[in-house]
């Protein structure tokens, strides 16, 4: 079944972004894909393929957790007590440090063996292809592993450390990228210019850090033909900030892990998933997520508030720090602590 929605999200006090994304039919299978596109009013259009498997459904939805002591031990120094023991189910914010590490790189690795990936690395000889893992999250994303094992051949990694900053003077964003570290001092003039496919790594939010950096890449790999974002959780409001304001100089496609992501006012920041069941993948897996995150004593479903992603790289490399802010998080919108949402089970 394929399915449309529009969007429209504030630029300024006098200005909207609007358009439409198109999704297409759902396919079926353990692995299976589905194209979509999405379109600004007045402007171009971004394609984007979903990724559903196991473990792209694991890191998105939740299912059972291997590290459930450690896990344990990290909420109980928060203050916050998981009952029962052995293996449970768990939502995808708590799959947490080197087990989302292992699920998120099986993930990717999924990701790549897409028909659009296919598509983009078809015929790509050695020194073609780089990868550009944008700290921190992307670290984590074994995007030069995945690609020795789709395309049989090494390739070059460039780290980057990026983020985003206030700056007025930006005309609708009001944010800048700041780039700090760009480490491809170790490829010659010759070897950046052989460059045909940049493999970029991040999630998206605002999409603001990789709007910066299609001008970086394109200004480093000069003949540079076509860029994929490989973001396992990313924001219908970012990727239209990119379509709208990324230079259309290099086609760029985003490779997202099952549904794309909801923003809510006023700082759309904060991304949950769309509550209808026509934008997810694995229906059943949204479903048993909702059903795990419950309603609050207002009777308010808390998953249509409850970040994917959260601390977004800190469910990486800083799990106490996540399981805070999803506590944090559930006290500010809903009126009580993560020990109270685990205390059902």
């Amino acid at each position: 079944m394929s399915y449309e929605r529009h969007f429209e999200y504030p630029l300024s006090a006098s200005s909207r972004l609007t358009g439409s994304l198109a999704l297409g039919d759902l396919e079926t299978g353990q692995r299976c894909y589905r194209e979509g596109r999405l379109s600004v009013d007045g402007g171009r259009s971004l394609p984007i393929s979903l990724t559903h498997s196991p473990a792209t459904e694991r890191l998105m939805y939740g299912g059972e957790v291997e590290c459930i002591e450690h896990l344990r031990t990290s909420l109980r120094e928060m203050g916050v007590e998981l009952p029962g023991s052995g293996g449970r189910w768990l939502p995808g914010p708590l799959l947490l440090g080197s087990e989302r590490t292992r699920v998120t790189q099986a993930g990717v690795l999924d990701c790549m063996r897409s028909p659009a990936f296919e598509e983009a690395l078809a015929n790509r000889q050695e020194g073609e292809v780089v990868v550009l893992p944008v700290l921190r999250e992307g670290m984590k994303y074994g995007l030069q592993e995945a690609v020795c094992d789709v395309l049989g051949a090494h390739c070059d990694e460039v780290v980057v450390d990026a983020h985003h900053v206030p700056d007025e003077s930006v005309p609708y964003l009001g944010r800048r990228m700041e780039l700090s570290v760009f480490k491809d001092a170790d490829l010659t003039l010759a070897q950046r210019e052989k460059v045909k496919v940049a493999i970029l790594g991040d999630s998206v939010a605002s999409g603001t850090v990789i709007i910066g950096l299609i001008e970086v890449i394109k200004q480093r790999f000069p003949n540079v033909e076509r860029i994929e974002l490989v973001a396992p959780l990313a924001a219908v409001y970012g990727l239209a900030r990119i379509a709208a304001f990324g230079n259309e100089a290099v086609p760029l496609r985003a490779h997202v892990f099952e549904s794309l992501l909801n923003a809510l006012p006023p700082e759309y920041y904060f991304s949950p998933f769309f509550p209808e069941e026509e934008m997810h993948m694995a229906k059943r897996a949204y479903s048993n997520y909702r059903d795990w995150w419950g309603v609050d004593k207002a009777g308010k479903p808390i998953a249509e508030t409850a970040c994917a992603g959260y601390g977004w790289s800190e469910a990486f490399f800083n799990p106490r720090k996540q399981i805070a802010m999803i506590d944090e998080q559930l006290r500010e919108r809903h009126g009580m602590g993560l020990a109270e949402v685990l205390g059902r089970y």
